[in-house]
């Protein structure tokens, strides 16, 4: 009996925790950077914006970052805020289980040497030991410009991926990605031809560094996405459920 009562205690907690996020209003640090990371948080409903506060306190309650040396002390509460507010942007309208698999967010200072991959990465996802790591010197040389290169919305389209790919619940549609992926497969036949390609080069390695360039674009630039490439752009809005352009 004492394990019943203490799941119906947890699920009240739980359940507290969500009604004082959804009703707990942005530090003024976080509304000073909005309009930076977050330029269509002002013309959003009420009802999206509580929604969106619920996803940034949420991300930020249940994660634990962990900041290596060498990170400015100073810049430490930015770049968590940072990755808090791109995970709400991302995931504003999926699953309520998106980044459910990830509890610790690792943060470098510029490029490191993953043992995993054996290489040095400017960032990298790992579901299955429930990370992210990102390299905060790269996150602020995608901040400066708006050029389709964001660290931050590149791994975490990679950790959105992962985890609807891996684990037994959706992130996303299926049906909706599987539309997606198939336009994708088309693009990616035009690997290494000659001529203007809109998106860089990377995201032709593989389909799913094509989802996290194309994920890059959708969000850093999605007038220019667009008009470039209207069918991917529009799939790729049916898949975040959100569509940025104009």
């Amino acid at each position: 009996m004492w394990f019943i009562y203490s799941l119906g205690g947890i699920w009240v907690l739980t359940w507290i925790l969500r009604l004082i996020d959804r009703n707990s209003k942005f530090k003024p640090s976080v509304i000073a950077l909005i309009p930076t990371l977050d330029p269509w948080f002002a013309s959003m409903s009420d009802r999206d914006k509580r929604h969106f506060r619920t996803r940034f306190n949420d991300f930020m309650r249940t994660t634990k970052f962990i900041i290596k040396a060498g990170v400015p002390v100073e810049q430490q509460d930015f770049v968590k805020t940072a990755i808090a507010l791109s995970a709400a942007r991302l995931s504003l309208f999926l699953s309520k289980r998106a980044f459910d698999q990830y509890e610790k967010v690792v943060i470098y200072p510029e490029a490191y040497y993953s043992t995993i991959g054996r290489a040095y990465h400017k960032g990298e996802v790992n579901p299955g030991m429930g990370f992210i790591v990102f390299s905060f010197e790269a996150i602020e040389q995608g901040l400066a410009t708006r050029e389709g290169v964001n660290l931050l919305y590149h791994e975490l389209a990679h950790a959105l991926w992962l985890e609807h790919k891996l684990f037994d619940y959706d992130v996303f549609n299926d049906k909706i990605l599987d539309q997606f992926e198939t336009l994708a497969k088309q693009e990616l036949q035009h690997a290494g031809e000659e001529g203007h390609h809109f998106f860089r080069a990377y995201a032709y390695t593989n389909l799913a560094e094509f989802f996290a360039v194309a994920t890059e674009n959708f969000f850093e630039r999605p007038n220019e996405f667009k008009k470039a490439v209207p069918e991917l752009y529009t799939s790729l809005a049916i898949v975040f459920r959100q569509d940025l352009a104009d």
